[in-house]
């Protein structure tokens, strides 16, 4: 699809993944963003390239092709990613405890015990991915909801409308989200990347998985009636969109027109992942732009898939599963044998004789009031 305005837009949209592939491929078709081949260029580059500059620099997914520094990370960060496969943190132990929740139970247990103050609650899944995608960097690394919310809103930036952007509170906000995310990376733009832009897609996968196990049913067959590896598949939110631009002019055969150098384009690569479930064009694997990430965060999913299949399993077996009803029932028990006995004491000192002509007809008080109380009693926790 082409959208243009002469001397004004010229945006292409790409969701083809062969069409991705070769049009990145195309060393004529670059980034960073060229400010002067368009109005449109220019306000995408300030956004990209100046107002998430870092002390260090341009972030890493934003530099040229030709940038030997940023292959070089590259490269060294992919492999150092794969000796993580398999590991499994605290973070995605409580990440899977978060899938394993029930949507109509709060964020802790009924009775708020210390054992599930570890599962993390709705506001608190995006500070324990921060976490887990820091500690890829530094093992020290601690997110926090201000870390936290500070990463969001440099993601937000990127995409934000411009309206959300004016004005010097905007920017004042940004500046104070960058430090305090640079902060905590050490200054490492990788790790910047990672605790802000890459996180909040791997946060919504993680919701995404909660949603895919309650709707599988309650209980542990809502987890382990699907397999790891399908549950990531359906559930990984991609990039919506990754922009280029065009050094000069650009041919292909699935092209009408030549792309021109004001011509933006934009790999769609989220749709394209809808529609093939291709992994391999969801992070652009064998390209210069492959993200290093592509192997360690569909484990990390994987692997919350199955500690909530672990969650699960533990509650439906524990000794919780029979104290939990139990928990409830007795307040309402005790409530209803407060209310018989103060009954029985108010009839007690009145109705003397009544109770004797009851005992003279053969009656027993204490029967019949014990069965009206547990019958009471058993009509409440019925409801």
């Amino acid at each position: 699809m082409r959208i243009r305005l002469p001397w004004f837009v010229d945006v292409v949209l790409v969701s083809d993944p062969e069409e991705i592939r070769w049009l990145n491929a195309h060393p004529d078709v670059v980034r960073p963003l060229d400010p002067s081949a368009s109005v449109l260029h220019r306000f995408l580059h300030r956004r990209l390239a100046v107002d998430l500059r870092f002390d260090g620099g341009v972030l890493p997914a934003f530099l040229d092709q030709d940038d030997d520094e940023r292959a070089r990370r590259q490269a060294e960060l992919h492999d150092n990613l794969r000796a993580r496969l398999g590991v499994r943190t605290k973070e995605i132990e409580q990440l899977g405890a978060y899938v394993a929740q029930e949507p109509a139970h709060g964020s802790h247990g009924d009775n708020g015990d210390d054992a599930e103050e570890t599962i993390p609650r709705e506001r608190d899944v995006g500070v324990f991915v921060q976490q887990w995608c820091g500690r890829l960097f530094f093992e020290e690394y601690r997110a926090t909801p201000e870390s936290y919310r500070a990463g969001r809103y440099i993601a937000e930036w990127t995409s934000a409308p411009p309206w959300r952007t004016w004005g010097t509170s905007a920017r004042a906000r940004l500046a104070d989200a960058k430090r305090r995310v640079s902060a905590a990376a050490q200054n490492d733009r990788h790790c910047i990347h990672a605790t802000s832009i890459a996180m909040e897609n791997i946060a919504r996968s993680v919701r995404s998985l909660r949603n895919l196990a309650n709707r599988q049913g309650t209980g542990r067959r809502g987890v382990s009636g699907v397999d790891a590896d399908d549950a990531m598949r359906q559930c990984l939110f991609v990039p919506p969109a990754v922009l280029r631009g065009c050094a000069r002019d650009v041919s292909a055969s699935f092209l009408n027109k030549p792309l021109e150098r004001r011509t933006l384009v934009v790999f769609l690569l989220g749709r394209a992942y809808r529609n093939t479930g291709d992994l391999e064009i969801a992070f652009l694997d064998d390209t210069w732009s492959a993200c290093p990430a592509n192997h360690v965060v569909p484990d990390m999913l994987k692997s919350v898939w199955l500690a909530a299949a672990g969650a699960r399993e533990h509650s439906a077996t524990g000794w919780k599963r029979f104290l939990r009803p139990a928990q409830r029932i007795m307040p309402k028990f005790a409530w209803s044998i407060v209310r018989r006995d103060g009954d029985l004491a108010g009839a007690g000192s009145g109705s003397e004789g009544a109770a004797t002509e009851d005992r003279a007809n053969g009656h027993s008080t204490n029967g019949h009031d014990g069965a009206h109380g547990f019958g009471h009693v058993g009509e409440r926790v019925g409801r």
